[in-house]
């Protein structure tokens, strides 16, 4: 469900996820399910991706991360339902977080080592988007 979607099945006149999320803060009950809907969608898809990867931690990064104390619970709640439990963080650079994903893929396709994701950070995967994930995973 992208940003489109999430405002459309809102409505309310929202034309972002940043409006829905606000409104959900604010208390906002469909706002809230709309969230609790998409995210547990987001939640479902990546769990087959995170049992393939034998994941250890989801981190999630960019713009998101902002409402992570609304968003965490209900991504974890989409993961359960998938039988999914791993911890969901928030990246400590969320803004930079696609970039470190790009460059770790650079550096794995290039066959370099001591790059993004090696060292510190373990090997993690990144799929970028408008919402950023990084995986790290035991299977590298």
């Amino acid at each position: 469900m992208g940003t489109r979607a999430i405002a459309g099945a809102y409505g309310q006149g929202a034309t972002g996820v940043r409006e829905v999320l606000d409104a959900a803060e604010q208390g906002d009950r469909r706002a809230r399910e709309v969230l609790a809907d998409a995210l547990g969608l987001l939640g479902s898809a990546l769990a087959a991706w995170l049992t393939a990867f034998g994941a250890e931690v989801l981190v999630g990064g960019g713009r998101i991360v902002l409402a992570w104390p609304l968003v965490e619970p209900l991504l974890c709640a989409g993961l359960a339902r998938s039988g999914v439990r791993v911890p969901v963080v928030p990246a400590t650079r969320p803004t930079a977080s696609g970039l470190v994903g790009a460059a770790y893929d650079v550096t794995r396709r290039a066959g370099l080592r001591g790059g993004p994701g090696q060292g510190e950070r373990g090997g993690r995967k990144t799929a970028n988007g408008s919402v950023t994930w990084s995986v790290r995973s035991q299977n590298r």
